[in-house]
């Protein structure tokens, strides 16, 4: 009887589950949200979309559409998915995350967000979000949290806001951080209408943070970009905001109100991509007046001088003319004086030779400029008198540079192109001018034409030998720099081993920071050696791409990116933010080396 009954029994059972499953697989849900409803213009902003559903369905990914004025972040998307059964209920949640970023002041509405589940659709709430302009204060959160700027802000500072036209400004932006970030990148360059522009940056931002107190907080200071500004215009002139991208520590909680909310409170923390803008720059520009007709657009220090190369000459000999200009300020505009030399004499077009670098002042150096002049009659040439005004940034007023008027006599017979008829031709070397006349006269070689030929042939031999001697000492020196590259890369960690004991020494007397730079200083060796890359400009990535020729386990190879990373970011981070003692991060140090020298 029982054993007749199973069958039943078991069919009633599936019918049961069925029903329950089925009976679930209905009620999707779709949310959408933003981590704030009041942004700037640059700022990122995070919307998550969260999709509900009752049963083990495959959830497709919400599509959405995003008002012009906000722009999606390519590649800074993800997806995660999570089953919970709660009192026999099973739920399935994905949960969606988007990068958006605000690029015009407005209010603007995101969403709904749309799902298509088993062909029925389904669709969210929409978000209304305030863009403010870029240099409006940044909003807190809407119950009162913490905002960007109490963690991460940038400044830029100007070195004069009431220029005249032309002045150099120098503008340095200071990105300051109570944080931990990593991954500064560059969105939006500081840039302006009316101006010329000018980059200062030397390199990599200092890797010692300098400290600064703001409001009553610590912070640590780096700078992150320095430009000249050059105003063409009177009048105010605005530099938009600089825009850097950066991942920022923030404490990892379910009910924080900003992402920035209790970080001290918080050690273990997440990383979150923000978007730091600074102030926009505002000038006001003072006009310089009426411009002298020789103005040469300079305006900073100048001085001026001429050199001639002779005296006299003769008659188809080139003479050259140097103008030389030194200073300080904006070479940008710098337009040198043009000379002319009159009908009687031929100039070829003059070489210019601009050595100026760029300061915080502006331009410094000196331009050069080079005539080679033929006289072509007997008589004088006569060089030209020159004036070049600039404007004096120290005395307030413009200034002249000028230079007489000056006669070079010139010797012998007037040349053929002056109306004998007779032909020349010309062939220019660089500058030295060659001038061989056709005739059918023979002259007589004297003996200081011959002297000179051997002592051109001998210039020649003892050059090629000076050559041959350069290439034999190149390959030398070349055969013992690779062996001591050898050297190094085969005790790499010997040597590495025994800095570790110098390490231990600076611990008992410095802090976290000595430590810390000691260790650093072991590894650029260490890698430098056995990677065979630049002591000191490796990156993690560079350091993994060497590993992974070496088929390592991921597990190996994801410690040691995640070490070099921590490493490499403790370096901004101020001494309150590091968790680990002086021994344990020797111990961690030797650890890691332990386990790149394995596979380096």
């Amino acid at each position: 009887m029982i054993t007749n009954r199973i069958p039943v029994i078991l069919l009633a059972l599936l019918a049961t589950v069925f029903s329950f499953s089925s009976g679930f697989g209905q009620g999707v849900t779709v949310q959408l949200s933003a981590e704030q409803t009041t942004y700037r213009v640059n700022d990122l902003i995070q919307i998550t979309i969260e999709v509900t559903a009752g049963s083990n369905l495959t959830l497709p990914k919400a599509e959405f559409s995003v008002p012009a004025g906000i722009k999606r972040m390519t590649g800074q998307s993800s997806t995660s998915q999570g089953i919970s059964i709660v009192n026999g209920s099973y739920k399935i949640t994905q949960s969606e995350s988007h990068v958006l970023m605000a690029t015009k002041q407005g209010t603007y509405t995101i969403g709904p967000a749309v799902v298509v589940v088993n062909g029925s659709k389904y669709q969210s709430n929409s978000v209304s979000l305030k863009i403010l302009a870029a240099g409006e204060k940044s909003p807190a959160g809407s119950s009162g949290g913490s905002t960007v700027e109490d963690f991460v802000f940038l400044k830029g500072v100007p070195s004069v806001t009431n220029p005249v036209v032309g002045q150099p400004v120098y503008i340095r932006y200071k990105l300051y951080f109570r944080t931990r970030i990593s991954n500064v990148n560059l969105v939006t360059d500081a840039a302006g209408t009316g101006v010329l522009s000018e980059d200062l940056n030397t390199g990599r931002p200092n890797q010692q943070p300098d400290q600064e107190t703001v409001n009553g907080q610590q912070f640590s200071v780096v700078s992150v970009r320095k430009l000249l500004i050059y105003p063409q215009q009177d009048g105010t002139v605005t530099i938009n905001p600089l825009v850097l991208t950066m991942q920022a520590a923030r404490p990892r909680k379910t009910n924080r109100q900003s992402i920035f909310d209790d970080f001290l409170a918080d050690p273990f923390q997440e990383y979150a991509q923000i978007n730091v803008t600074s102030q926009p720059i505002k000038l006001t520009v003072k006009p310089i007046g009426s411009q002298p007709s020789d103005f040469s657009g300079m305006t900073g220090q100048l001085i001026g001088s001429r050199k001639i190369s002779k005296t006299e000459t003769d008659v188809n000999q080139p003479v050259s003319v140097t103008l030389t200009f030194e200073g300080v300020g904006n070479f940008k505009n710098f337009i040198p004086p043009k000379l002319e030399f009159g009908p009687n004499a031929e100039s070829y077009p003059p070489k210019e030779t601009v050595k100026v670098n760029p300061e915080p002042r502006g331009g410094s150096g000196k331009w050069t400029v080079e005539y080679v002049v033929i006289p072509r009659v007997s008589g004088e040439l006569l060089i030209p008198a020159v004036s070049l005004s600039y404007y004096n940034l120290s005395a307030g007023k413009f200034e002249q540079i000028t230079f007489e008027e000056k006669k070079i006599k010139v010797k012998g017979n007037t040349t053929a192109g002056a109306g004998s008829g007779e032909k020349y031709d010309f062939r220019s070397l660089g500058r030295d001018i060659t001038f061989i006349q056709t005739t059918t006269t023979f002259q007589k070689v004297d003996s200081g034409r011959i002297e000179l030929i051997v002592f051109a042939i001998i210039f020649v031999i003892i050059a090629w030998i000076g050559f041959f001697i350069f290439l034999f000492l190149k390959n030398r020196f070349a055969a013992e720099r690779s062996d001591r590259l050898n050297y190094a890369h085969k005790n790499a960690e010997k040597f590495a081993r025994k800095s570790f004991l110098h390490v231990r020494k600076v611990a008992e007397t410095g802090d976290l920071k000595d430590v810390l730079s000691e260790i650093q200083k072991v590894f650029n060796k260490f890698i430098a050696h056995r990677a065979k890359l630049p002591e000191t400009a490796w990156t993690v990535d560079e350091v993994l791409t060497v590993i992974s020729r070496k088929q390592i386990p991921d597990e190996i190879s994801a410690s040691l990116r995640n070490y070099l990373t921590k490493l490499n970011e403790y370096r901004f981070a101020p001494i309150q933010m590091i968790s680990e003692s002086k021994e344990e991060l020797i111990l961690d140090a030797e650890t890691n080396l332990t386990e790149l020298s394995k596979y380096l």
